[in-house]
């Protein structure tokens, strides 16, 4: 049986900007903990004790900063996002063990926090989950801000004649229309890869494809879904938060929600993110879905890859046996609804 924690919420003092320590490290632990977690009152022997707090985000811009714990438990210091210039690692280590989002942040301890945020989102919206796969030939895209690599990926299904194949959406989430950096950077990603006409009226117009959720709905509740946007398709096309190489591997809520509907995924991603599901023992279907596109690091080759194994993947799911591939759909499924943090997970971040 695992060891019982005991976690104190951090009340020290911080000048960090975009601090906070509201206590979601602290809640999914209690939730999903293998084990034990006592009460503040409550003391057994052998326990794991420990301080949390939560490091939302640092302005690079910011001058140095302090964190000052007046605890003398060791000091966890967790942050939820995925990109390392709002982390300031190297100062904060000096307080305690930092815990980050990041699968490839090599000197800072992991921990799969967004995977615990779409459990909790389907109980919280009693989120009716899709059983089985329908094996038709139509994908699922979800996009909720217009950023470059999903302009990329959406010229892409167009000129591949692969748009109206999907359900797709692409919504102007914090109206990220204005950020001509995607634009930019959308037009350099895709020169000499044929007609850009279609993003170009998008950009354009502020052109919103909305699909089961308006940019207002998805900004107030952006967990949840309508059900038959996964019953009517096979196949998602995950274009995660972050799509470059350099900046690791930050994987979301987004990358969990095919699992939890029994959808078979490819991403629009950073790399290696297949062989992270690979290495958490999830079922990435190489028998049938080409994952070759996962190695590759220069990040617009990679999406032109994954794209294409989609392609692939709609041709041939009319000739897949549904008794052989919803079984292993289905215990991905039931495989990540047990997921628990484990007494080792817990240890290793105090590494």
């Amino acid at each position: 049986m695992a060891r019982s924690l005991k976690i104190e919420q951090w009340k020290g003092r911080a000048s960090f900007q975009y601090y906070s320590n509201v206590e979601r490290l602290k809640q999914y632990l209690q939730q999903y903990y293998e084990g034990r977690v006592l009460r503040t009152n409550e003391v057994e022997d052998d326990m794991i004790h420990f301080t949390v707090c939560e490091h939302l985000s640092c302005d690079p811009r910011s001058p140095y900063n302090e964190i000052e714990s007046i605890s003398t438990l060791p000091l966890i210091i967790f942050h939820p996002e995925g990109d390392i210039k709002y982390f300031h690692y190297d100062k904060l280590k000096e307080y305690g063990n930092c815990l980050s989002c990041n699968y490839m942040w090599k000197d800072i301890s992991y921990f799969n926090y967004w995977a615990y945020d779409y459990r909790n989102a389907i109980n919280h919206y009693n989120i009716k989950l899709n059983t089985p796969n329908s094996f038709t030939d139509k994908f699922l895209c979800l996009n909720g801000r217009p950023d470059w690599h999903r302009f990329f990926t959406l010229q892409k299904l167009k000129n591949e004649d692969l748009f109206d194949k999907g359900l797709i959406s692409l919504l102007n989430r914090y109206g990220n229309y204005k950020n001509i950096h995607h634009h930019n950077v959308f037009y350099q990603a895709f020169e000499g890869r044929g007609s850009t006409d279609f993003v170009d009226d998008l950009i354009k117009n502020k052109t919103e494809i909305v699909l089961d959720r308006t940019t207002e709905q998805i900004s107030n509740d952006d967990r949840s879904n309508d059900e038959y946007i996964y019953a009517n398709t096979s196949i998602s096309l995950v274009t995660e938060t972050y799509p470059e190489a350099y900046r690791g591997l930050f994987i979301t809520e987004k990358s969990w929600k095919p699992i939890a509907h029994c959808h078979f995924p490819i991403w629009i991603s950073q790399p290696f993110i297949v062989q992270a599901f690979r290495d958490w023992g999830f079922d990435m279907f190489d028998d049938i879905i080409d994952n070759s596109y996962d190695k590759i690091t220069n990040d617009w080759h990679r999406f032109d890859a994954a794209i294409n194994s989609l392609k692939k993947f709609l041709g041939r799911i009319k000739n897949l046996d549904p008794n052989i591939y919803i079984p292993r759909l289905v215990s991905n499924r039931e495989k990540y609804m047990a997921m628990k943090i484990t007494e080792s997970d817990v240890l290793s971040w105090f590494k």
